[in-house]
């Protein structure tokens, strides 16, 4: 069952190197943002998982990032970081433009 404070709640507009732009997407999982890398300047997605609460999912979350941080293929978005934010799980990956599949 999904937590209301989780169904309401969105990421700030700005945390750590990280500026979000716009609003990609989303679902009954997460929402997905174009995002401006600072740092590094450069255009990325992030993945907001709004409806993981469960430390055993989190984990589980990492893991799976991990796993698809040591592909690379042309074919295969890149995965750039893995983090937490407000207990809310996160995937930085590599922006592609284009429609969603």
């Amino acid at each position: 069952m999904i937590d209301e404070r989780d169904a309401q709640w969105t990421p700030p507009d700005e945390f750590d190197e990280y500026r979000l732009v716009r609003l990609l997407g989303g679902g009954s999982m997460g929402q997905v943002f174009l995002a401006h890398d600072r740092l590094l300047d450069r255009a990325v997605a992030i993945k907001f998982l709004t409806s993981v609460t469960s430390e055993n999912a989190r984990e589980r979350f990492v893991i799976e990032a991990r796993a698809a941080a040591r592909l690379q293929h042309p074919n295969v978005m890149g995965i750039y970081r893995v983090g937490e934010l407000d207990e809310h799980p996160y995937l930085v990956t590599e922006y592609i433009r284009g429609k969603s599949l």
